[in-house]
């Protein structure tokens, strides 16, 4: 097997999934999938973004058609805010906290 090909098996890029790590709350309407959000939310985000437990690539390799390099772990409201919590690959592959506001409505 090539050193390539060793370092992707490694990274979990392939047929399987590593699962997602554990959401901070135990909210039982938290979301998994990005599709849940608000599309404000969704554009909020940087994308594309895998959902929870779906495969992502958390190298710092990027393969053309691959898996995305930033999954979901889970997503949340407090308010009219949504928490969005994610996993961010790379180098310095890291877990990532967001708090989005909609919009102001004009008008």
């Amino acid at each position: 097997m090539s050193l390539a090909l060793m370092l992707l098996a490694l990274a979990g890029i392939g047929d399987r999934a590593i699962p997602s790590p554990p959401c901070t709350t135990d909210d039982p309407a938290r979301a998994g999938q990005v599709a849940a959000l608000p599309r404000w939310a969704r554009a909020a985000l940087p994308m594309p973004m895998a959902d929870r437990d779906q495969p992502f690539n958390p190298s710092d390799i990027l393969q053309a058609g691959g898996p995305p390099q930033r999954r979901l772990i889970c997503a949340y409201r407090r308010d009219a805010e949504w928490v969005v919590e994610y996993e961010q690959g790379g180098i310095g592959h890291f877990r990532k906290r967001v708090v989005l506001r909609p919009p102001a409505k004009a008008g």
